[in-house]
């Protein structure tokens, strides 16, 4: 082949930048949590690729509930940056048990 072997760009994986940008959040809501679970798998339309993120968190110590509220009221409008990928959805559920709860995110790839 002329010039070489043709060299495949590699995006970065937005699974790791997702959860500091959402332990930095809970951080700033006063809101103690443990990672329970995370979880990442690939995602595509007829017109994007991505990926599907899960994380499952138990919140702790007073002021979870708190924490929690306020962390889930306007977790959509944050700015997250993400090397080569764009939050495209976001949210927070509440797990019945009270304290626990999951944040699950859609990310697309910009080319």
């Amino acid at each position: 082949m002329k010039g070489g072997p043709r060299k495949t760009a590699r995006l970065a994986d937005p699974h790791a930048g997702l959860l500091r940008h959402i332990e930095a959040r809970m951080a700033r809501e006063g809101l103690a949590a443990e990672l329970q679970e995370s979880r990442s798998e690939r995602w595509a339309s007829a017109t994007f690729t991505g990926a599907r993120h899960r994380f499952h968190f138990s919140a702790i110590g007073a002021g979870a509930i708190t924490g929690l509220e306020r962390m889930g009221q306007d977790l959509g409008e944050s700015d997250f940056a993400l090397p080569d990928h764009i939050v495209a959805d976001i949210a927070l559920f509440k797990r019945g048990d009270g304290l626990g709860f999951d944040v699950e995110a859609l990310t697309v790839e910009a080319h």
